[in-house]
């Protein structure tokens, strides 16, 4: 799962440098990504994000549509460092839209209002015990021209 995260993240970083100069509106950053959803938790028996009052979840998206992005959500990859930390890297041309943007990137820090979900597929494949959570709070993030890049401690 690493390889195709990898992959996917590559095809992200080639394909926003590609339409870097494009007028398209939104695009699928790849065939295969991950998709935070905002005001949403993982529900292992429906196998999909579920809304609620805050917080997240991380699932795989597989395809995409003519609109991938939409309010609350962002299409980007994931990637694991030592001692669990997550990386969660995406672009702000094709990854997600100005007002989710706005919404959480405030000061230098991702801000996650509730606790962050993860579908079992995601958590099987970094790796990480079926308990895992991100915590509520504000992670650190940086900017290389258009890609995001989350580091989830």
């Amino acid at each position: 799962m690493k390889k195709i995260l990898f992959v996917s993240g590559l095809i992200l970083v080639i394909l926003t440098a590609s339409f870097k100069e494009s007028f398209a509106v939104c695009f699928s950053p790849a065939l295969i990504s991950i998709e935070f959803s905002s005001k949403a938790y993982w529900d292992g028996p429906s196998k999909s994000c579920l809304p609620r009052d805050n917080g997240c979840c991380f699932h795989i998206s597989f395809g995409g549509s003519d609109s991938p992005v939409s309010p609350g959500k962002i299409i980007g990859s994931l990637d694991i460092r030592p001692k669990n930390e997550i990386v969660f890297t995406f672009s702000i041309k094709a990854g997600i839209l100005p007002g989710t943007s706005k919404e959480f990137l405030k000061g230098g820090y991702f801000i996650l209002d509730g606790e962050g979900t993860f579908s079992e597929e995601i958590l099987a494949k970094l790796g990480l015990p079926a308990s895992f959570r991100l915590s509520p709070g504000r992670y650190p993030y940086t900017e290389n021209g258009d890609v995001v890049t989350v580091i989830f401690k």
